[in-house]
């Protein structure tokens, strides 16, 4: 039973004895059996591959994390610290680096691209034709004087935000 913007709403859970259910930080439904953990999504019940033995009690927090109490011990549930920005979410490349420039704006150094947050919301910048970074534990993103953005890589690349044009550092 679910109360929601129609009003109070039945969800059966065909099969299984249903011991208790929650809403999480995210906005989903989870609920537990006995012996399986179950996130509602929409019509759907997935089972979640988590084994904590059986489970017997659960307890949410008022930011929606929540903790389950099985025969195997305590197991916490609560978002990652770092989660991929919504309008992000469809790409696939890892961020190597990070860094502030004085306009306020957040670069972020990836695989394909350089990543900016401004007035709220994320965009791409992709890496000229042909250019494969490089990355390594070392390698960083720099604001230089005048606002230039530095990939300062095995293969050092300058962005210009003023004119959205890349630039390679050559070594004279």
């Amino acid at each position: 039973v679910h109360f929601g913007p129609a009003g109070w709403e039945i969800r059966p859970v065909s099969g299984e004895v249903l011991r208790q259910a929650w809403r999480a930080w995210d906005r989903t439904t989870w609920g537990h059996t006995i012996n399986a953990l179950l996130r509602f999504e929409g019509d759907r019940i997935v089972k979640e591959g988590l084994w904590a033995g059986q489970y017997k009690d659960a307890c949410t927090e008022t930011n929606g994390v929540f903790w389950i109490a099985s025969s195997e011990g305590v197991v916490r549930y609560a978002p990652f610290l770092w989660q991929t920005p919504p309008e992000l979410r469809e790409r696939s490349d890892l961020v190597h680096a990070f860094a502030e420039d004085e306009a306020g704006r957040v670069w972020a150094a990836a695989a394909e691209g350089l990543l900016v947050l401004e007035r709220g919301g994320w965009s791409a910048v992709r890496l000229p034709e042909g250019y494969e970074p490089d990355f390594s534990a070392r390698d960083a993103l720099f604001v230089l004087p005048g606002g230039d953005i530095l990939l300062a890589t095995a293969r050092p690349l300058v962005y210009a935000p003023a004119t959205g044009r890349f630039r390679e550092l050559t070594r004279a």
